[in-house]
């Protein structure tokens, strides 16, 4: 028994710990919605709504990276069997912008001081990047559909991050479900 007493108290913290790093390794945030009545299956080719070179990024993103993340949604759509086709003859256009932001998350601080004390707040801030890709009917002129990723970041995110980011987003394209899942 006396064993046992030292073991489990060894085997929860384990666990604990266990759960705390599986809780903490998570991929990008992503959220999708298109247009109910469009008809994706008619969607056969597409092309990129930028210039193939790094333009100025707004935000203070590297222009750099926004061009390898275009490249990305571009190889991801082809390798979705889309085809690509100079832009006059694209049935998709396809627009791809990124954003540096900051989330910011509050917590209840531990009290200090004397008695009950003061309790204030722990302030977190984590460097994040939002990539956005917007899927427009060339008919129409209108956004079929929306495609929004945000993952925590580096100065300079690893390639595989920007991959996993770009997977992410265009594995819900083309829509499956009701419209807002």
């Amino acid at each position: 028994m006396k064993g046992l007493t030292r073991f489990l108290p060894a085997a929860c913290l384990a666990l604990a710990l266990c759960g705390l790093s599986a809780g903490c390794a998570t991929g990008p945030s992503v959220r999708t919605s298109f247009e109910p009545s469009a008809n994706f299956s008619a969607f056969k080719t597409f092309a990129l709504n930028h210039p193939n070179q790094p333009t100025p990024a707004p935000g203070g993103v590297d222009p750099f990276m926004v061009f390898r993340l275009r490249q990305m949604v571009y190889a991801q759509l082809k390798a979705q069997n889309y085809t690509p086709v100079p832009f006059d003859q694209a049935q998709l256009q396809v627009t791809v912008n990124a954003e540096a932001r900051t989330h910011t998350e509050a917590s209840p601080g531990a009290p200090y001081g004397y008695g009950y004390g003061y309790s204030g707040y722990d302030v977190e801030t984590t460097p994040t990047l939002l990539l956005t890709v917007d899927l427009v009917d060339s008919k129409t002129k209108g956004v079929v559909w929306h495609g929004s990723g945000e993952m925590i970041t580096r100065t300079q995110p690893e390639e595989a991050e920007l991959w996993q980011l770009v997977q992410a987003i265009l594995a819900r394209f083309p829509p499956t479900g009701p419209a807002g899942e």
